[in-house]
């Protein structure tokens, strides 16, 4: 009588494993990718926020002024060693986690630039990030107008 060939029970067992482990390291690479991207844009997310919180700051300050002069004491005053100011515009240094740092530090800047038609001070305020080069896009933007009071 002659015996039929069965299949090895240990063959179909690496078999399911290999299966197994394949579908597991799929699994996985879809898991992280999904993780790197909610890392992603979390990141994104504080960013912006911390860039609208830093704008509207210096917004208050701005509207707080009653000359142009006065503006840029204010300004001064509270960010003495992270701005530079000249006749036209203004800008303030920020690290990487938003806080007020010297331009060699500075991963973040505040730029500002403003107008004075009369008494109304239009000012326009722009946060971009120092290492996305020299033509990077505003992460912020915010238009202040501002209308400066006759004092007699």
């Amino acid at each position: 009588m002659k015996r039929k060939p069965t299949a090895n029970p240990s063959g179909l067992f690496l078999l399911e494993l290999i299966f197994a482990i394949l579908f597991f390291s799929v699994a996985s690479a879809v898991c992280v990718q999904v993780f790197v991207k909610s890392h992603t844009l979390s990141t994104e997310a504080h960013d912006l926020m911390q860039a609208s919180r830093k704008t509207e700051d210096a917004a208050e300050l701005i509207t707080a002024s009653t000359s142009l002069d006065d503006m840029k004491n204010i300004l001064e005053d509270t960010y003495s060693n992270s701005l530079e100011i000249s006749s036209k515009d203004f800008t303030i240094f920020y690290d990487s986690d938003f806080i007020l740092c010297s331009q060699d530090t500075a991963a973040w800047q505040l730029c500002g630039t403003w107008n004075l038609n009369g008494q109304l001070l239009d000012v326009q305020l722009d946060v971009t990030k120092l290492t996305s080069g020299a033509n990077a896009d505003s992460l912020y933007r915010l238009r202040i107008q501002h209308h400066l009071q006759r004092r007699t």
